[in-house]
């Protein structure tokens, strides 16, 4: 037989459950709030350099922060994979001159946007050209600076993936509230079919 605090404590939890499905928006603002701090904190303590770089970890868990553990992953390595293209793009273009030219910069997001087109980079395409030119500008076109940057983008978003596996979204509102929808179009309909044949009766 169930005590009254086993039952009080499942029904608490059974409480929180129903609202973090029903609030999925919510949901996801702390998934990625805490994605974003336990990013930072991992990336300034790691050694060396890298921990000079660490904000770059809290922007890879915000890019990876999704409802699943599989479209975290998917958009960390595609936000990966658009990096280091960005990246060999103003390695590239660093030969045509200083960084302060602008031609180093115009051949960097031009080659940046061509790299980007390429469709299994999905939306991420669109970062080819934002990391060329933090390549370029911050990192002085170094290769380094790529590695570092890409490293911290996957460690921010592992964590992400950590989270999103931990606390996985259950978007249960947005279904409920198009199945709402059905029912009243639905409903609607019919009412509109008994009218029109009671008036063909009549």
């Amino acid at each position: 037989m169930a005590t009254p605090t086993a039952t009080s404590a499942r029904t608490a939890l059974h409480t929180s459950v129903s609202l973090w499905d029903r609030n999925p928006v919510a949901a996801n603002a702390f998934r990625t709030m805490l994605a974003v701090g336990l990013a930072w904190i991992v990336g300034y303590n790691l050694p060396g350099e890298a921990s000079q770089y660490a904000y770059y970890a809290p922007l890879g868990a915000v890019i990876a922060t999704t409802n699943n553990p599989g479209g975290s992953l998917r958009t960390a390595l595609q936000a990966a994979a658009a990096i280091v293209l960005g990246g060999t793009a103003a390695a590239v273009a660093d030969i045509f001159g200083d960084v302060d030219n602008f031609l180093p910069m115009a051949i960097t997001v031009g080659l940046a946007v061509l790299l980007g087109a390429f469709r299994w980079l999905g939306p991420m395409g669109s970062w080819v050209p934002t990391a060329a030119l933090f390549t370029l500008i911050f990192g002085n076109g170094e290769l380094e600076f790529v590695g570092y940057y890409t490293g911290l983008i996957l460690i921010g978003a592992a964590v992400a993936v950590l989270i999103a596996v931990v606390l996985p979204g259950q978007p249960v509102a947005l279904a409920e509230r198009d199945l709402d929808r059905l029912r009243y179009a639905l409903s609607t309909r019919i009412e509109e079919c008994i009218e029109g044949v009671d008036e063909r009766r009549a």
